[in-house]
């Protein structure tokens, strides 16, 4: 299984020689496993992956799987340059509390006008939607599995399980601990895992003044890590103002208090 951060920020892309290093490309990541491409959420790190691919002049099929629908996690879906390419085939899922009883009509807002100039119709690649019960579990590919758990924040987001060839991986970029029955789900999800994704946004310090706002700590990241038995932690949706220096000063404090955890990057690629 390869793990590719195509994006890591949360909530607004960053920009500028500040975020050179990490990245200010939205929630992006691809994971290549069991000979099929999964893409995991659809934020402006997108673009990127969209560009690196269509540069080998061929068509992608993928299964992107979105864990909610605001917007940082769906703003590259009109960016995504294999939808020019008819031998393109890219199965969406989303699910169904997100989605709601408008057969997509919200996600697939941003790829009609007035978002974007055209209609998705007009695009050359097949695109179609399924739609999954967030606490059930769906193959979307031979030899793979995918569960997902219902996590505390505003839009019904799902933490997004994948396992495939012996490997697992959680993605739980958006919740906001405190919740005892939701921080029990994610533990439970997260249990084992060889990597696990997190919300980083706060700091402890910063997150009481952002109390209900739907997201989580670094520190609360390293105790999830502890109580699930995680091998390897990514703490990820920075917040968009957290700069290179800031999160290298706090990647040095991870590194003392927690083995084998650290801040994800953009361009990061794991072999787990």
């Amino acid at each position: 299984m390869r793990v590719t951060f195509w994006g890591a920020r949360g909530t607004f892309p960053a920009t500028g020689a500040d975020f050179a290093r990490y990245g200010g490309a939205t929630m992006c990541v691809e994971v290549e496993c069991a000979g099929a491409r999964l893409i995991l959420d659809a934020g402006s790190g997108l673009r990127a992956l969209g560009a690196k691919r269509a540069a080998a002049k061929a068509g992608v099929e993928a299964h992107l799987i979105i864990s909610h629908l605001h917007l940082d996690h769906i703003m590259g879906l009109p960016h995504f340059a294999p939808f020019w390419r008819n031998d393109t085939q890219v199965l969406i899922h989303a699910a169904r509390e997100s989605v709601g009883e408008d057969d997509g009509e919200t996600l697939f807002s941003v790829l009609r006008p007035p978002l974007f100039p055209l209609d998705r119709g007009a695009l050359p690649a097949r695109i179609d939607l399924r739609q999954y019960q967030t606490g059930s579990s769906f193959s979307p590919a031979p030899g793979i599995a995918v569960t997902t758990a219902a996590l505390s924040h505003q839009g019904a987001c799902a933490a997004i399980v994948v396992e495939a060839g012996g490997r697992k991986l959680c993605y739980a970029t958006d919740h906001e601990h405190g919740d005892s029955e939701a921080d029990k789900r994610l533990t439970s999800a997260a249990e084992g895992a060889d990597l696990l994704i997190c919300d980083a946004t706060f700091t402890d310090a910063e997150w009481p003044a952002h109390r209900g706002w739907g997201h989580s700590t670094w520190e609360e990241g390293l105790r999830l890590k502890r109580r699930a038995g995680v091998k390897l932690l990514a703490l990820a949706h920075h917040e968009p103002d957290r700069t290179d220096s800031v999160l290298d000063a706090l990647g040095e404090v991870v590194a003392n208090r927690c083995d084998n955890a650290f801040f994800a990057r953009q361009g990061l690629s794991l072999e787990l």
